[in-house]
């Protein structure tokens, strides 16, 4: 994706948050784990902000030749963050007790496939950040937080299973 398409998706996400947060201007509980916002998570416009600037660091770390290390730290950040807002838009007007019963048996299965890409992933970051893991405290934490991640995805995908289970019983 080219960096003014990427930069075009961000202005569009900072409109569409903007509605959401009217929408859900009582809303207390943050929508995000606290490690992937400094802001609070309770807003989403302020994370949107937060996205550009990291995208903003990508861009300055590139122009100053910062090696690539570094770089693909800011980058997957970034990756998480974006997908993290756009995940809160798209499900902000389904039920979540309802949004697995809504779907298509085509779509659970699609869905299924792509949890288990995002496990492989996860596994992978896992298992490289244990590699790397060190007596600091920041790797110690960052593994944890992937282990967390992991978990939340194979939850999602053992629900998402369960659904497609019992759908399959009753077809």
């Amino acid at each position: 994706m080219k960096l003014a398409d990427v930069k075009s998706r961000l202005k569009q996400l900072y409109h569409d948050a903007h509605a959401f947060d009217l929408q859900h201007r009582g809303h207390q509980k943050p929508w995000f784990d606290e490690h992937l916002f400094s802001s609070s998570g309770t807003s989403l416009q302020p994370c949107v902000a937060e996205a550009k600037h990291t995208l903003d660091k990508i861009i300055a770390l590139s122009q100053q030749g910062i090696d690539a290390a570094s770089s693909a730290t800011w980058v997957t950040k970034f990756a998480d963050q974006l997908e993290a807002i756009e995940r809160v838009l798209a499900n902000a007007n389904s039920n979540p007790d309802n949004a697995l019963a809504c779907q298509s048996l085509v779509q659970l299965k699609a869905d299924l496939k792509q949890h288990q890409v995002w496990e492989q992933k996860l596994c992978a970051l896992v298992r490289q950040q244990e590699r790397e893991l060190t007596a600091d405290k920041a790797t110690k934490q960052q593994l944890i937080l992937t282990e967390q991640r992991l978990q939340r995805c194979r939850n999602a995908m053992n629900a998402i299973q369960h659904t497609i289970n019992q759908r399959m019983r009753f077809i």
